[in-house]
C-alpha cells in the first residue's frame, strides 16, 4: 500500500543520513521532509526535550507558524515568525506541543476553527493553521520530544490516514533518534568501547516486556546478549484470535546491526495482519528491506502465526535454523524448514508456508545459533542433539519453566568460557 511505501522510503532516507555520515541534523531533516512529503502538509517540525524541561526546536521543513501567541513584532514577517518559532523554548504541558509531549497522547486538529487550542493561528495571515497533527517521539515509555506537521492553505484537513501513516514514521523515528542520541553521546566522551552496550540496551527495547496470555498454547522466550555479536529479536503480536510470533537475528555487529533491527521491527508491526499468510508477510519485509541495508547486514527471520481456535500454526522460515517440534504423542521431535533466502539479499526471493497442529503437551521451539553454538571452556558446542535431548527430556514442564532451566542449562555448560553470539529462544507449547 502507498502507506507501506512511505515508510519504507522514510527508512531509505534515513539509512542514507546515518550511512554517510552520523549527524543528528541532518536525520532530523530528513524526518522532517519525509513527514511532510508524505502526509502532504506544508510544513513539519522535530523538537526535542532538552535537559528534562523544555523542547527546543531542532529541525524544521517549509515555513511553520508557531502555534502559539506571538507579537505583532514577532508576526511582521515569516522570517520573523521563523526565527521566534526556531529559538522559543517551549516548556512542557505548554501549547498544543507540549501538551502532547506532556500526555504521551497524539493530536490531530483537523479545523482550527473549531479547536480552541489554534485559536491564535485559525485567523487570517502569516499565522493561519488550518490543521496540525503532533506525535510524541516515545521509547520505552520515555518521550524524547514531538513531531508535528502543518497545513496553512484554507479550507486544508488531514486525514485520519494521515494520523496513522506520521505514527508509523513516529514508531520508527523514535526507535531510530534513541538510537542516535545514545550514540553521539558516546562519541562525545570518547567511549566506543560501549558501542555493543548500545546494541544490548536497544535489543531489550525491542523485546515484548510481557508475553499477554494465548488461547490454545503459552509461550515463553528469552534473549541473553553477548558482547561483540549479531543483534537477536523475537515478538509477540496478538490479535483477535490469532497471535503472530518471530524470531530474528541479524547478521553484523553493534550500533549498524541494531539499525536493521529497528527497520524490521518497524515493518513487521506494521504489515503483521491476522488476514495474511505467513509467506506473504515475510515476502512483503524482504522487499521492505532489500536494497536498503548493507548487504553484510542481512537478517534471518522465521515468522509465525497460530490459530487458537483451530490448533493451526502456520509457519515461514527465511534462512532462519529450522524450527523444532516435540510431539507430546511418542515424546518425538522433528524438524520444520521452509526454502527461502535471508531478508536482505535479494528482493524476488518467494517464500512458502507450512502448517502444523499444536495439541495439548506439543512444543515448538525456536532458537537462534547462539544456543546451539555456546561453546564451554574445553572448546565443545552445546549443540542441536543436546538441545533436541534437553527438549525430550524437559517438554512436559510449563513453557516459562522449560526457558528457566535452559538458560540455567547453558549458564551451567559455558562456565567462564566467553560467548561470541546472542542466545534468544522462543517456546510455544500446547495447553
Amino acid at each position: 500500500s502507498a502507506q507501506i511505501d512511505s515508510l519504507f522510503e522514510f527508512m531509505r532516507n534515513i539509512g542514507s543520513a546515518i550511512t554517510e555520515k552520523i549527524e543528528l541534523s541532518r536525520v532530523l531533516t530528513y524526518i522532517t521532509a519525509t513527514a511532510v512529503r508524505n502526509t502532504e502538509a506544508e510544513a513539519g517540525a522535530v523538537l526535542l526535550i532538552k535537559e528534562g524541561h523544555n523542547l527546543t526546536v531542532q529541525a524544521v521543513s517549509g515555513f511553520f507558524p508557531p502555534p502559539y501567541p506571538v507579537t505583532a513584532e514577532e508576526s511582521a514577517s515569516e522570517r520573523s515568525l521563523m526565527e521566534t518559532f526556531k529559538s522559543r523554548e517551549l516548556p512542557i504541558g505548554s501549547t498544543i506541543l507540549g501538551e502532547t509531549v506532556q500526555s504521551g497522547t497524539p493530536v490531530i486538529i483537523k479545523d482550527s476553527r473549531w479547536d480552541v487550542r489554534l485559536k491564535n493561528n485559525s485567523g487570517p495571515g502569516l499565522t493561519h493553521i488550518s490543521s496540525l497533527i503532533a506525535i510524541p517521539l516515545i521509547v520505552s515509555k520515555k518521550i524524547l520530544g514531538v513531531l508535528a506537521v502543518v497545513k496553512t492553505r484554507e479550507n486544508s484537513e488531514f486525514t485520519d490516514g494521515n494520523l496513522f501513516s506520521l505514527r508509523s514514521f513516529a514508531d520508527y523515528t523514535s526507535l531510530t533518534l534513541d538510537n542516535l542520541l545514545t550514540y553521539i553521546e558516546l562519541l562525545e566522551k570518547k567511549e566506543m568501547e560501549r558501542e555493543v552496550f548500545i546494541a544490548a540496551d536497544i535489543q531489550q527495547k525491542l523485546l515484548p516486556s510481557k508475553i499477554k496470555p494465548v488461547k490454545g498454547v503459552s509461550i515463553s522466550a528469552f534473549s541473553i546478549p553477548a558482547k561483540g555479536v549479531s543483534g537477536d529479536y523475537y515478538d509477540v503480536i496478538p490479535f483477535k484470535g490469532k497471535t503472530a510470533m518471530v524470531i530474528c537475528d541479524v547478521a553484523g555487529k553493534g550500533v549498524p546491526a541494531s539499525l536493521v533491527m529497528i527497520m524490521i521491527r518497524s515493518i513487521i508491526h506494521l504489515v503483521a495482519s491476522p488476514a495474511k499468510d505467513t509467506a506473504t508477510i515475510v515476502n512483503w519485509i524482504n522487499k521492505g528491506i532489500t536494497g536498503r541495508i548493507e548487504i553484510d547486514h542481512f537478517a534471518t527471520l522465521s515468522y509465525l502465526l497460530f490459530d487458537g481456535d483451530t490448533r493451526i500454526l502456520e509457519y515461514t522460515n527465511a534462512g532462519h535454523l529450522p524450527m523444532l517440534i516435540r510431539s507430546a504423542k511418542g515424546n518425538t521431535i522433528s524438524t520444520v524448514d521452509t526454502p527461502g533466502l535471508p531478508l536482505g539479499i535479494e528482493g524476488s526471493s518467494r517464500y512458502e508456508k507450512k502448517h502444523i497442529r499444536l495439541d495439548r503437551g506439543d512444543m515448538a521451539v525456536l532458537y537462534t545459533d547462539g544456543i546451539v553454538e555456546a561453546m564451554n571452556p574445553k572448546g565443545e558446542q552445546y549443540s542441536v542433539k543436546r538441545l533436541e535431548a534437553f527438549i525430550l527430556a524437559h517438554a512436559d514442564d510449563s513453557a516459562e519453566d522449560f526457558t528457566e532451566k535452559l538458560k540455567k542449562e547453558l549458564s551451567d555448560f559455558v562456565g567462564k568460557a566467553r560467548q561470541h553470539d546472542d542466545q534468544t529462544l522462543l517456546v510455544i507449547k500446547g495447553e
